[in-house]
């Protein structure tokens, strides 16, 4: 589950979620639960849209997903939108109810999810992620490889055309 998706929700709030519906202690536990099926993930959340009436708003954000399941060739991927009800509670924001419209699903053949990225570093599920690495440095090899680079040298600035 994303770290940050905690604080911007109530306990009380309400996920209808592929699935779910229920309580957002309950829907932590689903989610974790559901993720453990899965090898890897990726979600991304875009083109947010916001309608504030006072003490509520709603909003609409696009989502899409990719899942490569455990000891399997098969990947899922699908898209659709977060439809939400936000309420301002003693002057913040907080969601208080989610819905998960699903716009497209597909499962493909996931053979090549992973296949070369020999040069990238790979993502891991726990707190090993460098995500949590603080301060956040290069890997040892890395530093070793840049600092036998030259730096590079100021640009002398010019002035620009209007």
């Amino acid at each position: 589950m994303p770290r940050s998706s905690a604080a911007s929700i109530t306990l009380d709030a309400v996920d209808n979620h592929s699935g779910f519906v229920g309580y957002i202690p309950e829907f932590v536990k689903w989610g974790v639960a559901l993720e453990a099926r899965y090898a890897s993930t990726h979600h991304g959340i875009t083109t947010h849209t916001c309608e504030i009436d006072g003490d509520t708003a709603h909003t609409e954000s696009y989502v899409h997903w990719f899942l490569r399941l455990k000891d399997s060739d098969k990947v899922r991927a699908g898209g659709g939108r977060y439809v939400d009800r936000l309420e301002r509670r003693n002057g913040t924001w907080k969601i208080a109810l989610r819905r998960l419209l699903m716009d497209w699903q597909l499962e493909a053949d996931g053979a090549l999810w992973n296949t070369n990225v020999d040069s990238f570093a790979l993502g891991t599920r726990d707190h090993g992620d460098p995500s949590y690495q603080r301060p956040l440095t290069l890997p040892a090899k890395l530093k070793r490889e840049l600092a036998a680079k030259p730096k590079p040298k100021a640009r002398p600035r010019t002035a620009r055309r209007r």
